[in-house]
C-alpha cells in the first residue's frame, strides 16, 4: 500500500516533486494542492523493507503529533507551513497554520531577523541554532514579548536539493525573565556591597593622614595597602607629627583583625599617641600612656606601635616600640640594617616601655613597616625581613626600575619596595610603610623685582620654581603664587606715591624715587621647621592709601589673604613688609612627577563663531593683560549693548585687575538690561577668585553646538 503523509521528511521514504498528474493509485495528492499536485511535496511510503525501519505511515504521523517538543516543517523558499504537531499548536497564537507562510503568519517578525535565519537554512543546507531570541508577537493582548530557544534543520528531497526546514522551538520567557531578574538581584546586591566598601575606605581615609608635611631637612612619603580579603578596612596606621624645635614623630601601629572595629580602635589609638606626642612626650612616655588607654579599650589588646623621634637637622633618633617591629636604615651607600628590637610586648599586656636611641646619617632613610609585608604568603618572618632590606636598598640606590622612577628617594622606596614584594607573594596581612629620608635643607628664595606690572609675572616664575623644588602640590602652588603676586601688584601701586605719578605704573625698570632709593620690591620666602612655608614681600617706599574712585580696586590683600593660613604688615620709615605663611603637605598617594614649570601663556580670547555672544578665555588675566582684555569685552558687548557669556575655565591665573575689568563690564551691561554671564567650573582658579570677589558666576558649562 502507497500512502502519502506531508510530515516533513520525518518519516523516512523516498521524496519528490510532482511535476504533473500524479500516478494514480502510486501517490496520494497533497491535502492542499490542485489536481496535478503541482509544486506540492509528498512523501511516499513504500511497503517492505521502509516501513520496516521507520515504522508505517499512521504510526509516524502519530509520534510526530504528540512529541513533546513544538515542531514546525516548511517547504519552499517561501518558507510555507506545511506540518505542525499539537504541542506547536497549543503554544501557537494562532490555530489555522498549515499552508500560510510564516511572513504570513507572523507579519511582525518580519523585521526581527528570524526569516533571515530561515533564508540561511534553506539556502546553505546548515542548521542553527539560537538561545533565548527575543521576539515580539501580536497575542489577544496586544504586542507581547517573548523568548524562545530553536534549532531550524534542513530537509532535502531525493536529489539532495533543499527542499524545506524543520524548526524545533521552545519558549524559555520565564526563565529568562528569572535568570534576569537573579542577575539584577545579584547586580544590586554587588553594587550594595561596593557600596559598603566605599564606606568603610571612607572611613579608613578619613582615620589615616590624607597628606604628610613638608619639612626642612627631611622628604617623607608612605603607602597603605589593604589585606587581600573582603574588608576595606583595617588596623594598621602610620603617623608623621610636627613637633616642637625641628622635631618630627614618625609612628607605625598594627591593630589585630580587620574590618571597621580594628579601624575603630586604630582611630582611638592614634589619636592618643598624637596628642600625646604634641603635649612634650618622647616616645616612650608616649607610648605607656598608650598602654593604659588600650587597657580600657575593647580590641586593643595585642596592638602593636613603634614611634620614632626624629631630627633632621642632627640625624638624631630616639624611638620606642611597643611589640611592633624596629625600623629599617638604609644608609646612602645602600647598607641597611635594622635598629635594635626594643624586646617588649605589645600594647595592654603589662610591659612597661622605655626609650632607645639611634642615628639616621645624611643621605640614609628610615623605613617603618608593619609585619604584612614581612609575614606574605609563602615567606617567613625571617626570610621577609632579609627581601625588604634587600628590595628597599636597591629602591633606594635607584636600580631597581631606575627608568622614569621618582626622583623623591622615599616615594621612589615606598613604591617600588611595594610592587616587588607583593607582586607575586601578595599579602594576606594590611600593609604600611612610611619612609623618611633625610635631605639637605631646601634653598631659601630671594628675588629683587622692579615696582611694575612686570615684577609680579617675574615674581610668579621664580616662585613656581622654587616651590617646585620643595615638591609642594598644585594647589598650594597656585594658591601661593596668587597671593604674592596680589602682594607685589600692590607694593608696586602703593610703595612709591610719593614719587610724582604711581611709580608702579610708569614703567619697567629700577628707576630711582625722590629720595635716590631704587623703586623695586625685594620677595623672601623659606620653608620653616614646622612645615609653612613663610614669605616675606617688602619694599623701600613710603605706603599711601590712593584714594580711588573704582569700588571694584583694594581687594589684592584680601584675596592674599584667603589664600594664606596667616598674614601680617609690618609698616616702618624704611618700607612695608608683608608676611603670610602656608602649611604646605603633600597627598600620601603621589601622581607621576611634575615636569618642570613652564612658562605661562599669554591671555587668548576666542569667539565661538556658532554661538554668537559666546567669548573664551585662556591663560593669565592679570595687570598686563587686563587693559586689552578690556577692549575685547568691550568690542564684543558693542559697548555695553549686548549680552555676554564668558567662559574662565581656561584662566591660569586671575588677578584683581582682571576682576575688576570684569566687574566694570558686569555693572555697564546692567545698566542697560543686559547680562554678563561668567562660567567657572567648580573648584577652578577663576572659581576661587569670583567667589571671594563676590562676582555671580554659573559652575555650569555654556551650551555649545556641534
Amino acid at each position: 500500500m502507497w500512502g502519502c503523509v506531508c510530515s516533513a521528511g520525518l518519516v523516512r521514504g523516498v521524496v519528490r516533486r510532482c511535476r504533473g498528474t500524479a500516478p494514480v493509485g502510486r501517490v496520494a495528492r497533497a491535502a492542499r494542492g490542485s489536481a496535478d499536485c503541482s509544486g506540492a511535496v509528498v512523501v511516499l511510503f513504500v511497503p517492505g523493507e521502509r516501513d520496516r525501519l521507520t515504522g508505517e505511515a499512521p504510526t509516524v504521523r502519530e509520534a510526530f503529533e504528540q512529541a513533546p517538543v513544538p515542531l514546525c516543517a516548511c517547504s519552499g523558499p517561501e518558507h510555507r507551513v506545511v506540518a505542525v504537531n499539537a504541542a506547536y499548536r497549543a503554544a501557537a497564537v494562532r490555530q489555522e497554520l498549515v499552508g500560510s507562510t510564516v511572513d504570513e503568519l507572523y507579519p511582525e517578525a518580519r523585521f526581527q531577523e528570524i526569516l533571515a535565519v530561515f533564508d540561511r537554512v534553506y539556502a546553505t543546507g546548515v542548521a542553527e541554532s539560537k538561545k533565548a531570541w527575543r521576539m515580539q508577537l501580536t497575542t489577544d493582548e496586544g504586542l507581547q514579548e517573548f523568548f524562545f530557544d530553536f534549532t531550524v534543520t534542513p530537509w532535502f528531497d531525493t536529489g539532495r536539493e533543499s527542499a524545506g526546514f524543520i524548526c524545533s522551538i521552545d519558549e524559555v520567557s520565564e526563565q529568562v525573565r528569572e535568570r534576569r531578574e537573579a542577575e539584577e538581584r545579584a547586580a544590586e546586591a554587588e553594587a550594595r556591597y561596593a557600596r559598603a566598601r566605599s564606606t568603610l575606605a571612607a572611613l579608613q581615609q578619613a582615620l589615616l593622614p590624607a597628606d604628610l608635611p613638608l619639612l626642612p631637612g627631611v622628604d617623607l612619603d608612605a603607602r597603605y595597602v589593604l589585606a587581600e580579603v573582603d574588608t576595606a578596612a583595617g588596623g594598621d596606621w602610620y603617623d608623621a607629627v610636627v613637633l616642637s624645635e625641628g622635631r618630627v614623630a614618625l609612628v607605625a601601629g598594627d591593630v589585630v583583625g580587620h574590618g571597621v572595629k580594628a579601624s575603630a580602635v586604630m582611630g582611638q589609638l592614634r589619636a592618643v599617641v598624637q596628642e600625646r606626642l604634641r603635649a612634650g612626650c618622647g616616645p616612650a612616655e608616649a607610648m605607656n600612656a598608650l598602654d593604659r588607654h588600650a587597657r580600657h579599650v575593647p580590641g586593643a589588646e595585642a596592638a602593636t606601635c613603634c614611634i620614632a623621634v626624629l631630627v633632621p637637622a642632627t640625624g638624631a633618633l630616639t624611638y620606642a616600640g611597643a611589640g611592633h617591629p624596629a625600623p629599617l636604615i638604609i644608609d646612602a651607600d645602600g647598607t641597611a640594617e635594622y635598629l635594635p628590637a626594643t624586646g617588649q610586648g605589645p600594647l595592654a599586656t603589662g610591659a612597661t616601655y622605655t626609650d632607645h636611641t639611634g642615628r639616621l646619617p645624611p643621605g640614609a632613610t628610615l623605613l617603618h613597616y608593619s609585619d604584612g609585608i614581612v609575614e606574605r604568603p609563602g615567606t617567613t618572618p625571617e626570610s621577609g625581613r632579609k627581601d625588604l632590606a634587600r628590595i628597599a636598598s636597591l629602591a633606594a640606590q635607584n636600580l631597581l626600575m631606575p627608568r622614569d622612577s621618582p626622583t623623591s628617594t622615599s616615594r621612589r622606596v615606598v613604591e617600588q619596595t611595594l610592587e616587588v614584594l607583593l607582586r607575586e607573594s601578595g599579602h594576606s596581612d594590611d600593609v604600611t610603610v612610611l619612609a623618611a629620608h633625610r635631605t639637605a635643607v631646601p634653598r631659601e628664595l630671594e628675588v629683587v623685582l622692579p615696582a611694575d606690572p612686570s615684577g609680579a609675572r617675574q615674581v610668579q616664575a621664580e616662585l613656581g620654581q622654587w616651590l617646585l623644588g620643595l615638591n609642594c602640590t598644585e594647589d598650594d602652588e597656585s594658591q601661593l603664587q596668587h597671593a604674592v603676586v596680589e602682594l607685589v601688584t600692590n607694593a608696586a601701586e602703593h610703595a612709591y606715591v610719593h614719587v610724582t605719578g604711581v611709580a608702579g605704573l610708569t614703567g619697567p625698570g629700577r628707576e630711582e624715587s625722590a629720595g635716590g632709593q631704587a623703586r623695586d620690591v625685594t620677595v623672601r620666602g623659606y620653608l620653616d621647621t614646622d612645615g609653612s612655608v613663610v614669605i616675606e614681600v617688602a619694599d623701600r617706599g613710603r605706603w599711601q592709601d590712593v584714594p580711588h574712585q573704582d569700588p571694584f580696586r583694594g581687594r589684592g590683600l584680601a584675596m592674599a589673604r584667603t589664600f594664606t593660613d596667616s598674614l601680617t604688615v609690618d609698616r616702618a620709615e624704611s618700607g612695608t613688609t608683608v608676611r603670610l605663611r602656608k602649611r604646605l603637605s603633600h597627598p600620601v598617594t603621589l601622581t607621576a612627577s611634575r615636569p618642570a614649570a613652564a612658562r605661562p601663556a599669554d591671555l587668548t580670547v576666542t569667539e565661538d563663531l556658532d554661538v554668537p555672544g559666546l567669548l573664551t578665555v585662556t591663560g593669565r588675566l592679570d595687570a598686563v593683560s587686563a587693559e586689552r582684555f578690556t577692549g575685547d569685552l568691550t568690542t564684543h558687548t558693542r559697548g555695553g549693548t549686548r549680552p555676554l557669556t564668558v567662559d574662565l575655565s581656561g584662566v591660569t591665573h586671575l588677578a584683581s585687575a582682571g576682576v575688576r575689568v570684569l566687574h566694570r563690564t558686569h555693572d555697564l551691561l546692567v545698566r542697560n538690561d543686559r547680562t554678563l554671564t561668567l562660567y567657572a567650573p567648580p573648584g577652578s582658579v577663576a572659581d576661587n577668585v569670583l567667589d571671594l570677589a563676590g562676582l555671580p558666576h554659573t559652575t555650569r558649562p555654556p551650551h555649545r553646538t556641534g
